[in-house]
């Protein structure tokens, strides 16, 4: 059972990504495609992504050995998360090289964070495909399309043959689309997966 709320993520395009340049006051690390997740090593609880090979790499630490440190900065922290000696993204100082190389290698994408920022501050993500996370509102059985909305808001139907009878209203899904319209909509979408590891989102 996850403890933990999640920072928010905010997107940028490909084309701002690959403009992330040196910068010693930002962190960019790997994105990882795999379920965010918690482990605990004694008293304290780490976060980061299971990959479906059963892998877990470690991306931050709000509580150590009992103590909640998630008000200080993201460099005090990463420096308590490496005496665990636990598998890590790749990261870099410069964004743009970071994320040409994790594309050629077939890799999602990159984050990056503000090496002073707490833990529940914003990260930003850069992704080959721009993906969101919607709320399953309604089913239409004829079509085998799922209704999602996205920050509350109408983000239309979407295509889900391969997993329609697994969805239930109210299930977080992953879904990849082109852009988001102005309408809120999400243009030729596509479901991706399930989501169990986020919190229900309205």
């Amino acid at each position: 059972m996850k403890t933990i709320a999640r920072p928010d993520y905010e997107s940028v395009s490909l084309e701002t990504g690959l403009r992330w340049n040196q910068s010693n006051a930002v962190q960019y690390s790997e994105k990882l495609d795999g379920c965010r997740n918690e482990i605990r090593i004694g008293q304290s609880v780490i976060v980061g992504e299971l990959m479906q090979d059963g892998r877990f790499f470690a991306f931050d630490l709000p509580i150590f050995q009992g103590n909640d440190i998630r008000r200080e900065s993201r460099r005090a922290r990463l420096a308590m998360l490496d005496t665990f000696n636990l598998l890590r993204p790749e990261s870099d100082t410069n964004g743009g090289e970071l994320l040409r190389r994790v594309l050629a290698r077939g890799g999602e994408g990159i984050c990056a964070a503000d090496w002073e920022s707490p833990f529940n501050a914003t990260v930003w993500r850069c992704k080959r495909i721009e993906t969101f996370d919607c709320l399953v509102t309604a089913k239409d059985v004829s079509r085998s399309t799922i209704q999602l909305s996205l920050d509350g808001t109408d983000a239309g139907w979407c295509p889900a043959r391969s997993a329609f009878w697994k969805i239930q209203l109210g299930d977080v899904v992953e879904v990849a689309a082109y852009r988001r319209n102005a309408s809120g909509k999400l243009r030729e979408s596509r479901f991706i997966r399930l989501r169990p590891d986020r919190q229900s989102i309205s």
